[in-house]
């Protein structure tokens, strides 16, 4: 395969980690060139959101084929296993149908990166860091009670009094108490 452009049969190696799969021959430039070069390209071009819509659709498609679903058994960071059980949950609560495909290709293109990329990935931890900080700072405002409350079948009581974001900022000077240094 050179260059990404030849099609290669192939019986999908068992209990080879994806990482390691993602980024050995011939596949690291099969994810480069098919994944995410198109990907970035749509990023860059795309005026509005919704054209990256059928990008993001095929790169997720391409990596679902080469290499299977991402799951728990074939990645090997605790990071990565939480992105996989927060698509999960947050697949289970989505019913806008047309959404559900578009909203599960951005997470596995994401897990994908974060299992990895390891320059993603520590960019990745980076945010979410900066996130915690931004809610036990109070700027991060918690979901209003019972958001979204359209396409979403999430157990009630959810979102305002009863999200974890307004219970560490109800809490957050204990909070920040016990993490000072």
């Amino acid at each position: 395969m050179r260059d990404g452009e030849a099609s290669i049969d192939f019986e999908p190696e068992v209990n080879v980690p994806l990482a390691h799969r993602m980024l050995t021959f011939p596949w690291r430039n099969y994810v480069i060139l098919k994944i995410k070069a198109p990907l970035q390209k749509a990023i860059e071009n795309s005026k509005r959101l919704i054209q990256l819509t059928p990008a993001l659709l095929k790169s997720a498609a391409r990596l679902k084929t080469i290499f299977g679903d991402i799951t728990r058994g074939n990645t090997l960071y605790p990071n990565t296993h939480c992105l996989i059980e927060h698509k999960a949950r947050f697949l289970a609560y989505e019913t806008c149908v047309g959404r559900v495909k578009l909203m599960e290709a951005g997470y596995d293109i994401v897990i994908a990166e974060v299992e990895h990329d390891k320059h993603y990935r520590e960019r990745f931890d980076v945010e979410i860091e900066w996130i915690v900080e931004d809610i036990l700072a109070g700027r991060w405002d918690p979901r209003c009670e019972g958001q979204p409350n359209k396409d979403w079948n999430e157990p009630a009581p959810y979102g305002g009094k009863y999200s974890i974001i307004y219970k560490l900022q109800k809490h957050r000077e204990e909070i920040l108490e016990i993490i000072k240094e």
